[in-house]
């Protein structure tokens, strides 16, 4: 006879090695799904209407896991998980063991400070709450997801900050020119 799971990341595992079509003994896995964009721009909110409507359809399409909410940030920055408050409630509803499973569309998405991004898989890891980066296809209960997600996040960190300079320096030329910025990205 199979022992029962004693935490939520053992959980997990024995539900990945079932085989499709077989029910769970289990209860099912709480997911939830993180969403940020960076901008209020038209096309943005078109990429947060559809990321909703893409992660809902996701979640509640697999048998083996219960929906319990997406969490969003809209028109703010992955810079500083202070300045987020759709993740900082995802982060306390798992810490009060609410959710077994965050769905992220990217680490970028997640968060863009590579010391924010590691600290925050570091504590859900912890709790066995399991975190998937869908574009990069990668579990944050895989045995090389910590490598991975240091270098990752090193990048999105990077590439953040040179977007943040590049759109400095344009504002610092439009502004020497006499021009006049009528939004800022």
């Amino acid at each position: 006879m199979k022992s029962k799971p004693t935490n939520s990341a053992q959980h997990q595992a024995s539900q990945a090695t079932q085989p499709t079509g077989i029910a769970p003994a289990q209860r099912l896995i709480r997911t939830a799904a993180y969403i940020r964009v960076s901008t209020a721009l038209d096309i943005q909110e078109n990429s947060f209407e559809t990321q909703e409507r893409y992660f809902t359809e996701y979640i509640r399409s697999n048998p083996e896991w219960r929906m319990v909410g997406i969490y969003s940030d809209y028109a703010l920055t992955g810079t500083s998980k202070e300045k987020r408050p759709g993740f900082q409630r995802l982060m306390r509803h798992c810490e009060e063991g609410k959710i077994d499973r965050v769905i992220c569309k990217s680490l970028s998405r997640f968060a863009r400070n590579t010391l924010d991004t590691l600290n925050a898989v570091r504590k859900l890891k912890d709790l066995g709450i399991s975190v998937y980066f869908e574009k990069e296809n990668l579990d944050s209960m895989s045995i090389q997801s910590e490598f991975i997600l240091s270098t990752i996040a090193a990048i999105a960190q990077e590439e953040s900050r040179t977007i943040s300079e590049n759109l400095r320096l344009a504002y610092k030329q439009r502004s020497e020119k006499g021009l006049v910025s009528m939004f800022r990205i």
